[in-house]
């Protein structure tokens, strides 16, 4: 059928922090060429605005050229400065208003956060990307249903709030781990991913 769909995973990113405007850019390019990317949200995090004006501006022309969407998270002045089909989503919606589209996805993928133990509680099939969190005690509780992805590293669990090394229980998880959880999941053969 020519309006038909295809039914495919393709991957939502969200841009860490900390990064700089040519590692972010380098890291979403490789992304973009190993997957298939619908888009990128990019959070302000605690930058100022012209640090975040220059993160944008670093990723944008990545974006359009393959056809992702940019999804800026911050200063809704930036997203017209940038020149990208980028919109502000922060603040736009409330809890309530978050469970609702959750609970209408195919799935949700997420690091450890609220709106990730959200999916877990209306049965939202879901991916939770664990760094130095303790799993133990913050993980879905394992079916199929729900996978997390971790690597184990020694310094983890963490109690930082800013890495005091490297970000290596992050860093280390790629982005075919996390489409490996997810093609688990949505073919209902999720387990505990130690990638």
């Amino acid at each position: 059928m020519p309006n038909e769909t295809p039914n495919r995973c393709r991957l939502v990113l969200v841009a860490p922090s900390g990064a700089t405007p040519d590692v972010l850019s380098a890291q979403f390019a490789r992304a973009v060429e190993g997957g298939d990317i619908a888009s990128l949200i990019l959070p302000q995090y605690d930058l100022d605005e012209v640090s975040f004006q220059k993160q944008a501006q670093a990723v944008a022309p990545i974006a359009q050229q393959a056809g992702v969407a940019l999804v800026l998270a911050g200063d809704s002045r930036v997203a017209g400065r940038v020149g990208a089909d980028a919109f502000l989503i922060a603040g736009a919606t409330t809890l309530g208003g978050l469970a609702a589209l959750i609970d209408r996805m195919a799935l949700f993928i997420s690091n450890d956060t609220g709106p990730a133990h959200i999916a877990c509680a209306l049965g939202t099939p879901s991916v939770t990307i664990f760094g130095p969190a303790d799993i133990r005690r913050w993980a879905p509780e394992q079916n199929e249903l729900h996978a997390v992805v971790h690597k184990p590293v020694l310094c983890s669990p963490c109690g930082y709030s800013t890495c005091p090394i490297d970000h290596r229980c992050l860093r280390s998880i790629g982005v075919a781990d996390v489409l490996q959880a997810a093609h688990r999941v949505l073919n209902r053969e999720a387990e505990t991913c130690v990638a």
